[in-house]
Order: structure tokens, then C-alpha cells, then sequence
């Protein structure tokens, strides 16, 4: 399959236009961008047999759109919003994008997973579940996944809970996709348990800000008499309890602390 860097072809006539109006302020120059860009789309281009970008993307199967995709990334040409738009606008092109997750390549996977956010059933979150559980996928992927995943949390939930114990390397990501559900008893215990648990108290606060069950507040006023807190784990935790409908009025001397001092000064 051919590829055509139609966004080299743009800007090389964006820079054609720069010169021929040199005169330009920079301002003007912005504005103009937008609307040469409009023009660009609807316009049609020898190196697409006489078709407009739009168009020629538009005419390929789903099949075709999608393998398009994939040469683009791997031969490292920019990917054109075109193709990208003309997937996400094609229902009948997430069998395509299921198979890309299957592939080697980080940048494919992502685009991948990212279109798939338009064609979210059953099929997709098993199949994404199955990859933030599979230990070969990096990190990268697996923060794009959970992003997916939280999105859809509440169909999703089951899964994780009956994971959350087997593993341990996961349950960060477990607990940020679960802080998206709604009130569930046990999403709930998953919640306080990596409050009680977290090396990271601001980031367990937030999750429990996130997901709103007042129950954890009997939590937050037990963990915020600790007198080895530093003032920022204090903080958050005072504004975790108000944003849960509690208060928390007590007089604290931070004076010492390093973090205040720093709040302070600044």
C-alpha cells in the first residue's frame, strides 16, 4: 500500500504561501493557518489521483483505512487527522483496531486504543482488560488503557474486583479505574484498603475525593490525628474530608515543617 505524507504536502504549501506573503504579521498569519487548512481538506491533490484528502481516506474500506494506519506508523510517516477522523467516523473498523492490539508496536497499540474510545462495548473492554493484565504491555500503554477503562468503569468493575488481590502490581491502576464508579460496596473496600495501605497518601485522598462515599470519612479523621504527617499530606487530607461533607477544625502547628515553610516563603 502506497503511503503519501499528506501533511508534508501541506505545510509545503503553507510555506510556498509564507513567502509569497511575506508582508504577513504573525497574527494574521495564525488566523490564516486555520482556514488554508480547511481549504486544504476539500481540495484535491494529484498525489491522490484527483481526490480531496477527505475523500481519499473516506473511499477505503474499513479494512483498508486501518491497515493504512498501521504502515503510516510503522514507516514513521505522520499519521493525517484525515485517516484518523475517517476511522473514528467507521463503526465497521473496531474489529480492525482489536486486531492492532495484538501488534508489537508501542505507537500503533496507542492509536489503537484511542480510536477504540468511539466503539466502546463488551468486545473492546475484555480485550483491554486482557492487555492491562497481560505483564509483557509497558507502562505507557497500560496508563492509555486504564484511561480507556476508567472512562467505562462500572462495566468493567467486576473484573477487577475478582483480580484486585492476585495482583499486587496492578492495583494502582486497578484502584484509579475503580475511583471512577459508582457507590458499590465493593469498590468501596477496595478504595479504603489501598487508603490504609498507600505508601502515596495524597494520591489514595484523591481517589477517594473522586469516587464521593462519605463512609471513608471515619478513615480520613483517624488517619489526620497522625502526628508524623507532613503538612501536605494534612492538607489534602482536610480538603478530602470537606469534599466528603466533613470538617475538621482543629488547631495543628506546622511551623516546623518543611513543606509549610516552603508554602509560606513562596
Amino acid at each position: 500500500m502506497k503511503i503519501i505524507d499528506i501533511d508534508e504536502i501541506f505545510e509545503n504549501s503553507l510555506k510556498e504561501y509564507i513567502k509569497n506573503n511575506s508582508d504577513m504579521r504573525e497574527e494574521e498569519l495564525e488566523d490564516k493557518i486555520v482556514s488554508l487548512y480547511a481549504e486544504f481538506e476539500n481540495k484535491k491533490l494529484d498525489e491522490l489521483n484527483g481526490e480531496t484528502p477527505v475523500s481519499y481516506f473516506e473511499k477505503m474500506s474499513s479494512e483498508e483505512k486501518v491497515l493504512s494506519l498501521k504502515e503510516y506508523v510503522l514507516k514513521k510517516v505522520s499519521v493525517p487527522d484525515f485517516l484518523c477522523e475517517a476511522i473514528e467516523r467507521d463503526e465497521n473498523s473496531k474489529s480492525y483496531l482489536l486486531a492492532l492490539l495484538d501488534e508489537k508496536d508501542e505507537e500503533l497499540i496507542s492509536y489503537a486504543i484511542n480510536m477504540l474510545k468511539n466503539y466502546v462495548d463488551e468486545s473492546v473492554l475484555t480485550k483491554c482488560f486482557e492487555l492491562l493484565l497481560c505483564v509483557k504491555t509497558k507502562a505507557e500503554i497500560k496508563d492509555i488503557l486504564a484511561e480507556l477503562l476508567g472512562e467505562n468503569a462500572d462495566a468493567i468493575k467486576s473484573k477487577i474486583i475478582l483480580e484486585y488481590e492476585k495482583r499486587n502490581d496492578l492495583q494502582g491502576y486497578f484502584v484509579d479505574i475503580l475511583s471512577n464508579c459508582q457507590k458499590d460496596d465493593g469498590v468501596y473496600s477496595i478504595l479504603i484498603d489501598n487508603f490504609l495501605r498507600s505508601d502515596d497518601l495524597l494520591l489514595s485522598c484523591a481517589y477517594l475525593k473522586k469516587y464521593g462515599d462519605e463512609r471513608a470519612l471515619k478513615f480520613l479523621y483517624t488517619e489526620i490525628e497522625r502526628e508524623d504527617l507532613n503538612y501536605a499530606e494534612f492538607k489534602e487530607l482536610k480538603f478530602t474530608i470537606e469534599a466528603l461533607g466533613g470538617q475538621y477544625d482543629k488547631v495543628r502547628d506546622f511551623t516546623n515543617d518543611k513543606y509549610y515553610k516552603k508554602l509560606h516563603d513562596i
